[in-house]
């Protein structure tokens, strides 16, 4: 077994730079009675442990969580966004 967990990610979904890493999640706000469902992004900062051209290796475990890869315009934290599925 690991002396650490690990969670395995796409190079692409990496952000930032050297010592300065994090990656976009998105978060789901269900609402309450008489109000929507909506998602907004979140920037927690990330601790690589390992990179290759196939996988980043990172120290956070983000069993249960959904990534924002591969977006078709800039992101900010705190953003509301929506899903697109083809």
């Amino acid at each position: 077994r690991a002396k650490k967990a690990t969670t395995l990610l796409p190079p692409s979904a990496l952000r930032g730079q050297e010592n300065d890493y994090y990656v976009y999640l998105i978060q789901h706000d269900w609402g309450g009675f008489m109000s929507s469902a909506s998602m907004k992004i979140v920037k927690p900062p990330v601790t690589v442990l390992e990179k290759s051209d196939k996988a980043v290796s990172i120290s956070e475990d983000l069993s249960y969580h959904q990534l924002a890869d591969r977006e078709d315009r800039a992101l900010t934290d705190g953003q509301t966004v929506m899903e697109y599925v083809q």
